[in-house]
């Protein structure tokens, strides 16, 4: 089940219209295969709370277990994403 960032059901934490809980942690693990992560946990009881969204580095999903722990998935596709953009010096948001 994918439920769409922004809806009025969203609890995912990718989303800007519901932000994690302040203090909260959402653990990010990096994973060969994206889908097949996911349709294996899916399998075992976890519910997807958001897919199909994209980071700097890669596709990610974010998935909470049957107790509510919630973590997030990305494959990573371009592992310097981050580090190009922090050298770029177009890169006014950079902190040097």
């Amino acid at each position: 089940m994918s439920i769409s960032p922004g809806t009025s059901s969203c609890r995912a934490s990718c989303c800007r219209t519901c932000p994690r809980p302040t203090g909260s942690v959402l653990p990010i693990y990096a994973v060969d295969d994206l889908d097949d992560v996911v349709t294996t946990l899916a399998a075992r009881g976890w519910t997807v709370e958001a897919q199909g969204f994209g980071t700097p580095e890669g596709p990610a999903a974010v998935l909470r277990d049957p107790s509510g722990t919630e973590i997030a998935l990305l494959r990573v596709d371009r592992p310097t994403a981050m580090e190009a953009a922090f050298a770029s010096a177009d890169n006014t948001h950079a902190v040097r």
